[in-house]
């Protein structure tokens, strides 16, 4: 897991935000979903679209 992954979570509180960032790896993905949080992935050719947000 990435090492500033808690940190934002932590930082976030339960709000939402938004976190852009090419090194999120699976890893982060599962611990960030255990702590019933929702992910967005989008693929890099693409970018964020409306629905994402």
């Amino acid at each position: 897991m990435h090492w500033k992954t808690r940190r934002l979570v932590q930082w976030a509180a339960g709000r939402r935000f938004v976190w852009a960032d090419d090194e999120i790896t699976d890893t982060d993905r599962m611990w960030v979903a255990a702590k019933l949080l929702n992910t967005y992935g989008c693929r890099v050719r693409c970018g964020l679209c409306a629905a994402g947000l």
